[in-house]
Formats: C-alpha cells, structure tokens, sequence
C-alpha cells in the first residue's frame, strides 16, 4: 500500500487549520466545515458524512499523524463574474443510455458503486478514475471557475514536490491534475498569471458544525449533497461484503415497511418478501454481486406503491425517506474551539426555554414576561445575524395589529456558522447586535440616510439595545427636522408613539423605558418638520404619499401648539384644488372624516359632493382616478362608514345619462379599483342595502303592480326586438359595473364588464369569488386577442375612451395593448410617452420595431407643442451684437435706450419716445454666447419631468445664443449632450429609475463651467437627496459665488405644482439656487429673461 507523506484534500484553504477536528476521533458525523462572510450574511458548507471519502482520509490522518494540505481555491477569492458554463453532456448521456441511467448520479452508482461492492480498492479507483474520465469530455474550456479552482489545485500539489502525496479528490478534476501538467512550465506560469488576477479580496470565518443527514441529502438543496445518506452509511457498514449488503437490503426494506404501517397502510411479511426478492433478481440479472440504491428503489416503488403515485406512492415516499434519508445528527469533538458568543447564546435560550429542535411558536409578549423576554431575544438573534428564528407574518381581522406574534424556531447548522461569524462583533448576543447594527449604520462615503437610521432605531428599540437607542434618539432629534422626507418624519414619531404606548416587549423593557422622555421629545419636536414637508405634497401621484399624508395627518391631529392649525390650513388647501387631484382627494376625505357630525362637517361634504359632481361631470379620466384614489387611500372605509359621503357619489352616477354614464365608466372603474375586492364587496352590499326597495310599504294593490311590470317588460321586448331599446341601467347594475363585482345578467352589462375585465382582471379569477364569497362569476370566454378587445372598446366606449383605456393598459405592462394603438390616430401625451417609454426596455427587437414609430410620433407631436408655446417666449432673446441696419428684428430695450432725448409730451400729458434711431438686433450666426447646463433626477419619482426636460432641451438647442448641456443623473452621472437635439434618442438613453443623488449632478454641473458669467444652471429635482445635504449645498454655494445664474425646479410640468422635499429646497433656495415647480413655458421666459438682463 502507499504510505503518502502529505494527504492533499479538495478542500479551501481555509480549512487547513480545521482539519484536525474533523478528522478527531471524537467528532462524529454528519459535520460540516462553514465559511462565513464577516461583513455579510453568506455562509458556505462543506459537509462530511461517514461515508465522505474525505472524512476517512482525514480520520487516517490524524490517527498516523500525517500532514494535510488544503489544496482548493481559497473562499476568499470572489466568484463573482467567473463564468460557470454548462456542459454539453454528449459523453455523459451516451454513458447514462448504455447503463440505463436516467442521470449522471445513477450511472456513477451503476459503474462505481453497486459494482465496487467486494471489489478491491485499486479496482473502485480506477473505475471512479475512468468515470471522471469520461465526464471530463464534455467540460466547457470556457467554464472560468473550474479553471481557476484546478489552478489553485495545481499549485497546491506543486507545494508538497518532492514528498509522496496521496490526493482525494472528484474524479472530474483527476485528469487537470496529472504530473505531466504539474510539471510543465508553461503552464505553472499559466496558473500563476491566472491565480495574481484574481486575488482574495476577503477573510471569510471558518467554523466545524453539527450537520444533520436531512441537511446532507441532495434533495435538500446542497449542489454537492448525496442521495439518501443513511443507505450509503448502510452500504459502508457492510464492509464490502456482499451478503453484507445483501442482508442489509432486506433489513432497509423490512424498515420501510414498518414506516409504511405506521402511517396506516398496509404492507405485511409477504410484500417485504417479494421486494427482497425483486432487489436479489435485479441484481443478478444486472451481473452485480448485490442490489444497488437503483435496485432498492425499483423494487420498493414497483411492491410497496403499486404503481401508484399519489396516494400510497406518497406515503411509500414519504417512509422511504424517513428510513434512507435518516435523522442522524452529528456532533463536533468537544475541545474544538468554541466562542464566548455561543456559550452565552445557549445560555440565552436555555433561560428563555427556547427549543433547540424546529417549532413555532406563538408569543403574547404583553401577557407573558417569558414571552416578552423570549421576543426580544429573537429580534436581538434578528439584529446579529444569528441564524435562528425568523417571524411568521399575523393579521387580525381587518387588518388590524395581533396580541400574539409567531416565530418560526430552531438550531440548524446556519445557526452555528452564523453564530461563529458573528463572534468577531462581542460574546455577548446584546453586544453583538447592537455591534453589528452600528455596522449597518456605515453607509455611503456620504454618510447614512435618514431611511438606514429609522430602521435601524427600529430594531434597536424592539430588541431593547438601550444604550444604542440613545444614541440613535439623538442623532434623530439631531438630522430629522432637516433631512427627513415626510416618510422618514412619520415613520419616526409613529415609532415613538408605538414606545410610548409601550406596543412591542422592547419598549417595556428598564433599558428603553428610561429613555421615554427622551423619545416623547423628539416626537414633539418633529411636529414641526412634519407640516413643513406637507407642504411639499401638493404634487404628489404616488397612492403611498397619500398614506403618508393621512398618517401625517392623524399624528398632527392630536399634537399640541399651532400646529394643528397650520395643518388644516395645508389641508383645506389642498382640498380646494391647489395640489394634484390624488392630493386633493385625500385632503378632502381627511375634512370629511375629520368634521363627521359637526357644522364643518356638514360643509364639507358639500364641497365633497361638488367635487364629485365636477369630476364625474367633466369626463377627465386621470382626474377622477387620482381624486377617488387618494379619497380611499386616506380614509379606506369612509363610503362604508358615512352615508352622506357615499351619497354625494350614488347622486352624481344615478343620475348620469347611460351614455354618459358608459363614458365614464372606464374611469369610475379604474378609481376604485385599487380598494382591495373584500372592501368593495362590502361597500356594494352597503349600496343595495341602501337603495333596496325590498323594505319599502306601497299602499298600491300588488296585483295592479305586478300587471305594470308585465305591460313593462311586453313593451321593452319589442323595442328591443325593433332596435330600438337603450341599455337602461339601474343604481344597483352601474355599482356593479364600478366596482367589479357583477351579478346583474343583462347582457349590455356583461359586455361592458367583460371589456373592462381585461384590464383590471374578471372577479370569477378572485378566490373570494371561487368560494362563493364575491360578485358570481360570469360564463363568457375571455378575449383571444388584444385586437378583439380593442374592437370591442371602440364599439362600447366610442374612440376616445378606447384609447385612454388602452393606454392604462400598456401603463400596466401590457405591451400588446400599446402597440394596438395607431400613429396617426392616437392622441400624444407625456403620460403616454412615458409608458411606452418604459415598456421599450423589455421588449424583444420585433417588438420594439412595432413601438419605435409610435414613440417617435408622440415625441415629435409633443416637441412640435412645446416649440410653439415657448416661441413667444424666447423670441426676446438676443445676443449682445445690435447693429442701426434694419434686419426686421427690432431691440426694444436697445431703442428706448438710444431715444430717450426724443421725449415729448402728447396732449393728453403722457411722454411718448420717437425712435429716430431705431436699434435692431442682429441675426447670429450659430456661436453660442450662453451656455445652460440642463441636470435632470432620473430617479423614479420624476418621470414626467424628465420627458419635459429633453424635450424644453430640444427647443433650446435650437436658439442660436445658446449651447446646452444635458446631464442625467440618479446615484451615476451620464452626459447625453450629443442627443440634446434629437429628443427621441435622448429618451430611449435615458433610464428612470433608482436613488437620487443630487450633489454628484451639482459636481459634474460645476466641472463643465467654462465661463460662470454666461452660464446658467437648471437643476430639475424633488430634492429627495439620498444622504446628507451638506456637499450639496456646498456645491450650490461655490457655483452661486462664481457669478452662476441657477434655478431648482421642483417640478417640470404643465400643472405648476410638485411633490418634494422642503427642507432641502429651502436649504438651496438660501445657498443661492432659488426654487420654484414652474411650466415649461415659465422656464424658457426665465431663460430669455436672465440672458437678456445681462446682455
């Protein structure tokens, strides 16, 4: 036999230090060696069974006291962006079809395994070695990390030269390992250039874990695991033998049958028989000296299941599991090293008696002092990345917040390798979380943000870190009132009433209560800030900022000091128009609930109802969207819960024409359909209970009723058999229609529902509706083909509102929808620009060539508009070149200037000038006097400016006088001046979407000013910086003492009014950028007024 002097392993470097714990003879199997990331949460396993060839060699190791070398790529080279190729199994798969394999794992039991059985070692390796072989032919020399991985194997086996080295390693790298390889030169200097390219880059954690043979299965998601471990510890326990093996057969199937009992099936001495006797006459029909793993299951599925795959066949499954797959667990020799942090983790858990084994659990923390003290230890196991528990999402009815919470428990080998990696932050689990939380806090090289500290704060308080909440409390009182979106503002003193009502287990703890005076001043002190960024919400669009602002709201309501008062003066605002409608409509909903049964409340539900009847009346389908939208975001259930609310809508919609009703139904539709289908259903059960007539007395002789009805339906059967009958809808049919939820059969109805069910999804697809709980289900079959529905649109709806519809289509990603509409005939809007703008990124090239002309057609229609309203406007603008020959541009300002001697009065006593010497302006040539520097947020909030932006930027490429540059930025910068002049490719460059930050657009503004007199700066944000505003303010500072005309539009837009962040804006309004949200129109006067007042 060999006597090797080193043992080399296919193992990471990392694990060399490690190897003599394996290999301890106290250390019992299943464990796993687990390489941590220090930073991150990955972790990594290298699992050893028994039966691992691996563990067995190094078990000889230590016992003979022979040196192992770990001779792997190290876990601290990253595998990112190493090409992993997929191998094209030609060889493979002719193996597999020869032996009667169905996959590589069958045939490697066929060929190595069941034949190895009283086999000779020499004889299993070389049939491993010549599977490995064979494999090897069809590996992709493109395959990047195998390459690197055999290069550091090459050279690790170049280290132990001159020493005789037995190596264990995969039979698929045996042939990239040979000794002609090793001492070729060539390539010694190939696997040294390609090892120094790619370096480690970290210092992974390494740690010896209790594994489990579940964890081992390969079914359980390890890539490398094996397939049912215990039969393979079966097969190693009878030594070769192959009446071993035989008799250890039978005894496996007699196990299954037991667990197939147990499970209250059948399977009695006589099934266990004919399987032992299938397996033994497998096995020597197949020439192999006992059954194999293949022959076990054959004979077990074809017995015991019955060719059922069901019913026994699962319960047969699910036994042969228990028994092939096994519950072992192992253990790690108890002088390995070990850290303080998991003695004190399970000192922890046995204090709370949490369970080792998996459980859930449900805690009722503010009932149970066990339960509160078992919570937070989980959030602080959440905190320190300690792989634990994780919490089991619970509502109550109506959404409300559950006295109890569930938590998913237990100790896995996560739990231990995350243990092990977090060590490095404390040894105690408080220490470390809050260790490892203050690590978080790390954010950009420009600081944190205030979304990074209220999360954080947020964990810190629920898993009761005192001394970290202080901290964190002062840094809030300390950044809020300035940085903070009004989403960060409400979430922090929503956070702090949830403390001071004491709401979760942490906030009861003697650590956090003593901060609570602490905590009730930063609440009191962000009232302020709160109102001030409700200011900024005018323009909002987004349904989650009119949440946000009926949260603000609520919070305010019950503050102290004046504001409250200067609250309902932004809200009564709102309501009366100056914001968008989503705004306007939640304002309105927040008076409304505000004021019930009071004189105000009264009013309000006037100017409720007038609003309505104003909407609905106008048609104008993205007002009545945003107006419903933002009314039911701010107060879900206020049509549910007052009457006279509900009745200012049912008033406007039962007393539409149904023509006119038809008309807006798309509309009304769209607006409610964002209330979730239980509410609705709610909501229109509310209307039929209202409106039914089934309560009513009439004093009129039933029969006399029932001979009208009939006169009635006598005479509309013939109007309608002459064409002559109108759809005439009832209240209750026109709610159905408007909330979805149809159960009228009138066939008028059921077309137009069905039209709109195509965008907004059929209630028979609900779940509700499937149990019998929601509107019926109709029987009619869904549209085959988008052209068909569009069809049928124009038909129902007429043309306008078939296009509107199917621009919400395409708004929600329906490509089809959007290549439907016509060029010629469709209606060009920035909101459609920007869907189709959108959908253009994940098309195919076909696709997208049907796109590109519509895109094209809205983008020079929508540049065409705008030329001719900003015309005017920059028609004033000159360069400083006049000249006294008449060119037909006459200079105004230059001529009243040069003619102010020829003053006489009229003889109505007013001065008049005679312009005896006219000034005219001379027409230029293309060299630009003034340069503008366009920088455009591309972040998700600004969509429509954006558009705007590229298309006021063409208009201004095209005056003589001025050069532009257009800067795009989000968290990078990209320069898109060489498409300033074609707004088409500009806005296919163009990507909206992520952060925002607006210091790095301000730098690389102020690196292209050349000359700061003649130049001029338009930043087009919401001022939603991520991170500190410090550097951006600094920014805006220097290029104000430069001599930089600058302007910060919060919005670009037809409406005039914006959604943005007001302390920031102020901020830079006083840094030197004034701010306004402003037209385009009002921008370009701007221009032409700066350039002009300093020609």
């Amino acid at each position: 036999e060999a006597r090797p002097q080193v043992l080399a392993v296919e193992l990471p470097a990392e694990a060399g230090e490690w190897t003599q714990w394996i290999g301890h003879p106290e250390t019992v199997p299943p464990v796993a060696f687990a390489l941590a990331d220090p930073v991150g949460e990955s972790l990594s396993f290298y699992p050893f069974a028994a039966f691992s060839p691996e563990f067995v060699a190094l078990q000889w190791a230590h016992q003979n006291s022979v040196p192992v070398q770990c001779i792997d790529l190290s876990a601290a080279v990253p595998r990112a962006g190493l090409t992993a190729a997929a191998s094209s199994p030609v060889v493979g798969a002719a193996i597999e079809d020869r032996v009667g394999a169905e996959s590589s794992v069958d045939s490697w039991d066929v060929l190595v395994e069941s034949r190895g059985c009283g086999a000779g070692a020499e004889e299993i390796r070389r049939a491993a070695l010549a599977v490995g072989f064979a494999r090897r032919a069809d590996h992709d020399v493109a395959d990047m990390q195998t390459e690197l991985r055999e290069a550091a194997m090459r050279e690790g086996l170049r280290s132990c030269e001159g020493q005789a080295v037995a190596a264990v390693i995969g039979a698929f790298h045996a042939p990239a390992l040979t000794t002609d390889l090793l001492a070729d030169p060539e390539q010694q200097r190939a696997d040294a250039d390609l090892l120094a390219r790619h370096p480690a880059v970290a210092t992974p954690v390494g740690s010896l874990v209790p594994y489990g043979s579940a964890e081992l299965d390969s079914r359980s998601g390890y890539p490398a695991g094996i397939a049912d471990p215990a039969w393979q510890q079966t097969v190693l326990e009878s030594g070769g033998s192959p009446a071993a093996l035989r008799a250890a057969v039978i005894a496996t199937l007699t196990d299954i049958g037991v667990a197939i009992r147990r499970r209250k099936q059948p399977c009695g001495t006589p099934e266990i028989a004919e399987a032992a006797r299938m397996a033994l006459d497998l096995a020597s029909l197949r020439g192999l000296p006992a059954p194999g793993r293949r022959e076990l299951l054959e004979a077990m599925t074809t017995v015991f299941a019955q060719g059922d795959v069901l019913g026994r066949g699962r319960v047969v499954a699910a036994a042969a599991q228990d028994v092939l797959v096994g519950a072992a667990r192992g253990t790690v020799a108890p002088a390995a090293p070990r850290t303080g942090l998991a003695d004190d983790v399970d000192r922890r858990l046995a204090q709370t008696k949490l369970p080792s084994d998996k459980a859930e659990l449900r805690l009722e923390p503010l009932r149970s002092d066990l339960d509160a003290a078992r919570e937070v230890l989980l959030h602080q196991f959440a905190a320190a990345a300690i792989s634990y528990g994780q919490p089991v999402a619970g509502i109550g009815p109506g959404g409300a917040r559950t006295v109890g919470n569930r938590w998913e428990v237990g100790v896995s080998s996560s739990t231990h390798a995350s243990i092990a990696a977090a060590a490095r932050f404390g040894v105690t689990v408080p220490q470390v979380a809050a260790a490892r939380l203050r690590h978080g806090l790390v954010g950009s090289e420009q600081g944190q943000s205030c979304q990074t500290v209220l999360r954080v704060l947020r964990q810190a308080l629920y898993g009761a870190l005192g001394a970290l909440v202080r901290d964190l409390v002062e840094q809030v009182r300390r950044t809020f009132p300035h940085e903070a979106a009004l989403t960060e503002l409400t979430g922090a003193v929503a956070l702090c009433e949830e403390v001071l009502a004491g709401q979760f287990a942490g906030a009861l703890t003697p650590g956090i209560k003593g901060l609570y005076d602490e905590i009730a001043t930063v609440r009191t002190e962000l009232t302020g800030p709160i109102v001030r960024e409700i200011e900024g919400m005018a323009g909002a669009t987004d349904i989650e900022d009119a949440r946000v602002l009926a949260e603000a709201y609520r919070i305010l309501s019950r503050s102290s000091g004046d504001g409250r008062l200067r609250l309902r003066r932004n809200i009564t605002g709102f309501a009366n128009g100056t914001s968008s409608s989503l705004i306007r409509g939640a304002a309105r909903a927040l008076l409304v609930a505000d004021n019930a049964g009071s004189e105000a409340g009264t009013d309000a539900i006037t100017a409720l109802s007038a609003d309505v009847a104003q909407l609905i009346g106008s048609g104008d389908r993205p007002r009545i969207v945003g107006y419903v939208q933002g009314l039911l975001a701010a107060v879900p259930h206020l049509l549910l819960t007052d009457p006279e609310a509900l009745a200012a809508f049912d008033t406007v919609i039962t007393e539409l024409t149904d023509a006119g009703f038809v008309a807006r139904l798309p509309a009304l539709r769209g607006a409610f359909d964002g209330a979730d289908p239980e509410a609705r259903d709610r909501l229109l059960a509310e209307i039929e209970r209202t409106t039914s007539t089934a309560g009513r007395r009439s004093h009129v002789d039933p029969e006399l009723v029932a001979g009208w009805a009939a006169d009635d339906q006598q005479t509309f059967a013939r109007l309608r058999a002459l064409g002559l009958a109108d759809a005439a809808f009832t209240p209750g049919v026109r709610w159905q229609l408007i909330l979805g939820r149809r159960r009228d059969a009138q066939p008028e109805a059921r077309a137009l529902c069905r039209s709109l069910d195509r965008l907004y999804g059929a209630p028979s697809t609900r779940v509700e509706d499937q149990l019998g709980l929601g509107g019926g289900a109709g029987s009619e079959r869904s549209y085959p083909s988008v052209r068909e529905w569009s069809d049928d649109l124009l038909e129902l709806f007429g043309a306008d509102v078939r296009e509107d519809v199917l621009a919400q289509a395409a708004d929600r990603g329906d490509a089809g929808a959007a290549l439907t509409l016509s060029p010629d005939q469709m209606r060009p809007s920035v909101e459609l620009l920007t869907t189709m703008l959108a959908l253009s990124g994940g098309l195919p090239e076909a696709r997208l060539a049907q796109l590109r002309p519509l895109v094209r057609r809205c983008v020079e229609e929508l540049t065409k508009r705008l030329a001719t309203q900003l015309r005017p406007a920059l028609r004033g603008l000159r360069t400083a070149r006049p000249t006294r020959r008449n060119t037909r541009l006459l200079d105004p300002r230059r001529t009243i200037a040069a003619n102010l001697k020829h003053v006489y009065r009229d003889d109505d006593g007013q001065h008049r000038i005679v312009a005896a010497q006219p000034v005219f302006a001379q027409r230029a040539v293309r060299q630009p006097d003034w340069h503008i520097i366009i920088v455009v947020d591309v972040s998700g909030s600004m969509e429509a400016s954006t558009v705007y932006a590229a298309l006021v930027a063409a208009v201004l490429a095209g005056v003589p006088a001025l050069s532009v540059t257009f800067l795009a930025f989000s968290t990078e910068i990209v320069d898109l001046s060489e498409q300033v002049e074609d707004p088409l490719a500009l806005l296919t460059e163009i990507s909206v979407g992520g952060g925002t930050s607006i210091w790095l657009g301000v730098a690389a503004a102020a690196a292209r000013v050349k000359v700061p007199k003649r130049t001029l700066l338009v930043m087009i944000t919401d001022f939603e910086e991520n991170g500190p505003a410090a550097p951006l303010l600094a920014g805006i500072s220097s290029l104000a003492e430069s001599g930089v005309q600058m302007l910060g539009c919060a919005a670009l837009d037809d409406t005039g009014v914006a959604r943005y962040h007001v302390a920031t804006a102020q901020a830079v309004a006083a840094a030197g950028m004034p701010v306004s949200a402003v037209s385009p129109t009002r921008l370009a006067e701007w221009v032409a007024e700066t350039v002009n007042g300093s020609a």
